[in-house]
Parts: C-alpha cells; structure tokens; sequence
C-alpha cells in the first residue's frame, strides 16, 4: 500500500489552489469520490495484513478527515470571495447607473436600525439557544 503520509501534503496543496467552487467539487471527487484516490487507498485495506491494517487504517481515517476539513475551509474562502467579488461588481454597477452610495452612513441612522433589530434579535437569540447567542455575541464584538 501507498504511504498516504507522503500524499497528505499533495492533496492539502491541491485543494488550496482551487479557483472555484466547481475545481474544488472536481477534486474532491478525484480524492473522496467512489474511484478517489483516498477511497482506493481505503479499499486497500483489505489486503493488508491483520496487524497493519488498523495503523493504516488510522492514518487513512486521519487522512480523510485532514482532506474533508481542507475542502470545507477551501469552499468556505472561495464562496466567500465569490460573495466579495459579486458585492464589488454590484457597486460598480450601482455608481456607474449614477446611483449614490453612502457607505459610512450617519451614526444616528446606525442607531436607528440597530434599536428596529434588538426585539428580532432577541427573540432569534430566545429561539437558537445558548450556543447560538455565544457565536452573535463573538461577532458582535468583531464589529464594534
């Protein structure tokens, strides 16, 4: 059997230069698919003797989760600059048709529309649960 150490950083390195969702969809494929690479690695396992079989099987599963965590990051950035991306190009668009764009807008209007949301809010923060009031709270800090 392959050493799948030795494709880890391969694989990492392919799926960090993925340029779009639809690249990375290919890549994941190519490694978790049903013919995938890791999933051929996986299949192997039979073949191996007793004693090897739950090592390699370990460094395969640690393999697969190291994979699955890179494509999720990976997506996550790409569908965040595509997001960006998209945002800018509306901009454009918006201030080329001759529309005013105020992106700093005044602090009493910022008031204004952070006290409209405090009661939809609360109630979502009521309704998620403690969990979900940790993750608001750790971004409202971001914002501030």
């Amino acid at each position: 059997m392959e050493d799948p150490a030795s494709k880890a950083a391969e694989f990492l390195k392919e799926i960090a230069a993925a340029q779009s969702p639809a690249e990375l969809e290919q890549i994941r494929i190519k490694l978790l698919g049903r013919n995938g690479a890791i999933t051929a690695l996986m299949r192997g396992l039979g073949q191996l003797p007793a004693e090897q079989r739950r090592e390699a099987g370990a460094t395969l599963n640690t393999l697969r989760d190291e994979v699955t965590a890179a494509l999720e990051e990976a997506g996550d950035r790409l569908r965040r600059a595509a997001l960006a991306n998209r945002l800018a190009e509306n901009f454009a668009r918006m201030k080329q048709n001759g529309v005013a764009i105020d992106d700093k807008p005044p602090a009493e209007v910022m008031t204004a529309l952070r006290t409209a949301a405090d009661a939809s809010i609360a109630d979502w923060l009521a309704k998620a649960g403690p969990d979900a009031k940790d993750v608001f709270e750790g971004y409202r800090a971001k914002r501030q």
